[in-house]
């Protein structure tokens, strides 16, 4: 057989006659098999668990004129299967219209019948359900490649973007060209917070303020304003790295830096990056200011350690970090900007996989006819 079908059984629903001899003789010599089957319930069966290509029912098997009822049984059962009504005796026009209302365009009277006009059918309508089939499946690929390209222009767009902010940031980003930030300083001392503010001003986007009590950085974490909270790891109601920790859970968006002076040179310090763990956890909402024993046990669970000489060190530290903050905020637009650039092809794209998901979500027997 020349055809490349998705498969080549058919179902005959005839009795055992010569007409049902003739007609597997005629169809094997085609390279089809032919499953013949006169008895209801095995040919339900037989629809509900196995796929034929093409079945043919005889009018009047079992009984008279039930070759319609079989008919409405396998498109419920198999909608994919293409169906062809077969008489051997004369039928009225109401009998065609019966069947066609049932989806089976295909009505032969097998006696007047000229040639081989069933195989020819058989053929074309096994024909028809493997483009159909080949076709769903190229559109259901196209589909996916199109999904991938999507997102491997997403992923190349993204990847431009960090390349052009990494060259900004190569060739070093001016504080009034970024975004304000507000820094929260947590000291019972205020030596950090004249250092900075001396040299960070607000004309640049620099805003500080300052806490002595780590049961008001809890309480400030909470409200959203502050984008950066730099915390003396020793205060007097709680240890720092509890506190940063417990804000840098609660609160990710914001960074939490720990410093520590040294005790023998006042000016230098050492300052940690606050890796959150629900292990040094304490409650955000701190208003009632009553924490538990556990809750002031030295946490040191901090994380990669920066040691600061000088106070050029320190601001180039904050700087970096406002920096980073600033970067991780503009990323958060690289869709929205890929969205704008490429609207037209992401509003066709969208329509045309809607549609596809529509098509393949129809009744198979309506696509069928």
């Amino acid at each position: 057989m020349s055809a490349n079908y998705i498969s080549q059984e058919i179902l005959l629903v005839m009795k055992k006659n010569s007409f049902s001899q003739e007609i597997i003789k005629l169809v094997s010599s085609a390279g089809f098999s032919v499953c013949r089957n006169h008895d209801y319930y095995t040919v339900t069966d037989l629809l509900r668990n196995k796929f034929f290509i093409v079945a043919i029912f005889d009018i009047d098997t079992p009984d008279r004129n039930q070759g319609l009822k079989m008919l409405s049984q396998c498109k419920q059962l198999s909608p994919r299967t293409n169906t062809i009504i077969l008489t051997t005796r004369e039928c009225g026009i109401n009998h065609v219209i019966k069947a066609n209302d049932l989806g089976c365009y295909n009505f032969i009277d097998y006696k007047n019948m000229v040639g081989n006009y069933l195989l020819e059918r058989i053929k074309l309508l096994a024909q028809k359900v493997s483009y159909q089939e080949e076709r769903d499946v190229l559109l259901q690929q196209m589909g996916r490649i199109h999904k991938k390209f999507f997102k491997e222009m997403l992923h190349l767009h993204i990847k431009t973007m960090d390349a052009e902010e990494h060259l900004r940031a190569i060739s070093g980003i001016p504080d009034e060209e970024l975004p304000p930030i507000s820094i929260l300083i947590v000291d019972n001392q205020k030596n950090l917070y004249n250092i900075l503010t001396s040299k960070l001003t607000k004309k640049q986007g620099w805003n500080f303020d300052h806490v002595t009590l780590a049961s008001s950085a809890l309480e400030y974490a909470s409200d959203g304003k502050y984008h950066m909270f730099l915390i003396n790891i020793s205060l007097p109601d709680l240890p720092g790295s509890i506190v940063a920790n417990t804000i840098q859970d609660e609160t990710p968006d914001v960074r939490a830096l720990i410093y520590e002076y040294d005790p023998e040179i006042e000016s230098r310090l050492s300052i940690f990056e606050a890796s959150g763990g629900k292990r040094s956890f304490i409650s955000i909402d701190s208003s009632n200011r009553a924490f538990r024993p556990r809750d002031a046990k030295p946490v040191r669970q901090v994380e990669n350690p920066v040691q600061v000489e000088s106070e050029n060190d320190l601001i180039g530290k904050i700087r970096q970090v406002r920096q980073e903050l600033a970067l991780k905020e503009r990323k958060k637009h690289y869709k929205k900007t890929f969205k704008v650039q490429h609207y037209d092809f992401i509003r066709e794209f969208k329509n045309l996989s809607e549609r596809l998901q529509r098509a393949f979500e129809l009744d198979p027997d309506k696509q069928l006819h």
